[in-house]
Order: C-alpha cells, then sequence, then structure tokens
C-alpha cells in the first residue's frame, strides 16, 4: 500500500511535468513528453548494462567459458546443504544509469513503471518464469515503510507483474530490523548471521509445495535474498527462485544506499 503522503508527492510530480517540460531521471537533461522517462543516451547506456552471462544459481556475472550447466565454480562445488536458488533472473549491473535509476526510485518512488518494464523484459525470456506459482517481493520493515511511505519491492513486483498477467503476494514479513550492511563493511558471515531468523512466513499455507519467486530491486553478496529463501523453504517451498534489477560486482566496494530490507 502506498500511503497518502506518498500519492500526494507522487499525484504533485504529475502535475509538474504537465506544467514544465519532463526531464531524465537520470541526467535531468529535457526530454520529449512521449520519451520513456529517460533521454536517449542513458537509454543506450542502461542497454549496455543488461545481459551478460550469469550463474543461475547464484547471479554473478561470469565468462560463458567458466560457466558450467549454467553454474558458476563455487557453485558447483559448494558443501551440501549450502543454500543457493533455482534460479535468477537479473536485468543487469549496478552501475551507471540503473544504479542511478534504482538510487531514485528509494527516494521519489516515481520509477516503478519504467524499472518494472525492465524487470518483466528479463522475466519474459527467463527460462522459469512459467514455473513460478508465487511471486514474494522482500518486505522492508514496518518502520522503514512508515517513514518512507511505500515499500519500494512491492511497487516494483507489482509494476513488472502486471505485465505478466499475475500479481504479488506479501507472503513473508521481516519481523526484526535488519542493519545497512554497507555501513559497517560487514562480511559475508557476519551479513549471514545479521540477517538469521530475520523473516517470517505470514501465508504458509500459500507456500507448501509451491514454486516461489523472490523480488528485490538489488542483490549484494545474496545474504538477504538467501535468508528470505531459507524461511520459504522452511515452510515447505518446493523451489525458491529470484527475479532482481541489478546484482553488484563481488570484487567492488559499491554498495546500495539502501535497498528493500537492507542490502543483502
Amino acid at each position: 500500500m502506498i500511503s497518502l503522503r506518498a500519492a500526494t508527492s507522487r499525484g504533485m510530480r504529475t502535475l509538474g511535468a504537465l506544467i514544465q517540460p519532463p526531464l531524465c531521471h537520470v541526467c535531468d537533461e529535457p526530454i520529449d513528453r512521449q520519451s520513456d522517462q529517460l533521454c536517449r543516451q542513458c537509454w543506450m547506456e542502461i542497454a549496455e548494462l543488461v545481459g551478460g552471462d550469469r550463474c543461475r544459481r547464484c547471479g554473478e556475472s561470469r565468462g560463458p567459458h567458466l560457466l558450467i550447466d549454467q553454474q558458476c565454480g563455487a557453485c558447483r562445488s559448494s558443501a551440501k546443504g549450502h543454500v543457493r536458488f533455482d534460479g535468477v533472473a537479473c536485468v543487469g549491473h549496478y552501475q551507471g544509469p540503473l544504479r542511478s535509476l534504482i538510487l531514485s526510485f528509494k527516494r521519489r518512488f516515481v520509477l516503478d513503471d519504467v524499472l518494472g518494464r525492465l524487470l518483466a523484459d528479463k522475466l519474459s525470456s527467463a527460462p522459469f518464469v512459467s514455473k513460478i506459482d508465487l511471486w514474494v517481493p522482500v518486505p522492508s520493515h514496518w518502520l522503514r515503510r512508515l517513514r518512507r511511505g511505500y515499500q519500494p519491492s512491492m511497487l516494483l513486483a507489482r509494476a513488472a507483474l502486471r505485465r505478466l498477467g499475475v500479481a504479488p503476494s506479501a507472503a513473508l514479513r521481516l519481523r526484526r530490523w535488519v542493519p545497512e550492511f554497507h555501513r559497517f563493511h560487514l562480511s559475508k558471515t557476519a551479513r549471514r548471521d545479521a540477517i538469521a531468523g530475520a523473516f517470517s512466513v505470514v501465508k504458509a499455507a500459500e507456500i507448501q509445495a509451491r514454486s516461489v519467486c523472490l523480488v528485490d530491486d538489488v542483490m549484494t553478496t545474496g545474504a538477504t535474498l538467501a535468508e528470505a529463501a531459507r524461511s520459504l523453504r522452511r515452510a515447505g517451498a518446493a523451489a525458491v527462485y529470484v527475479a532482481v534489477l541489478a546484482k553488484t560486482a563481488p570484487e567492488s566496494g559499491d554498495r546500495p544506499a539502501r535497498t528493500s530490507s537492507g542490502p543483502g
């Protein structure tokens, strides 16, 4: 749900766009009213960030010769019981204009349509999309939703899934505050420990023996999404997939300013 404050702000921005020429949401260059919220140059730069070869289980970017059965070496050699996903759909790298769009979306909540279209386009070609029974946005803590007036992952999921003819389910709840990991430079192990047990399943009957796809904006180390997947599996999910707008590079120090539930 979008709060009255968020809805009013969105309405004011829409009115402002009718009064003055619209600007690109990335570079603030004037654009035609028929343009899709970005200038041509920024769209071209986003196109360069989209695609590439990724491990189907963890989403890491790898060259085609480093993937066997579409899996990276780490996932192929991971210990039994190590949580990985049954499939990952990722629009592109968390860089350049795609990164700027995602950060703007967290502050201005007016970009759900354009970002939803990017995610829907990626999902339309994902090999697992026909297997999904339930689409579940990674939830924000209720205090963060109250402060923002909306939940980015839910808005993103609604905008993307509307194009696929389905709707998201609020089957997960974040029951305690999750630290913003980027502020503390936590290791992967520390991130995993910090997020452990943070999620609870609200609609267990919907999850039982079904294939579920988690929807979020950015995957960093995957700790948050992995913990959400564990919760779903404990509730009886048959398979857990992931759909995200962007994945940070493992060697990069770049971290999202703030994700839906704290960067994971």
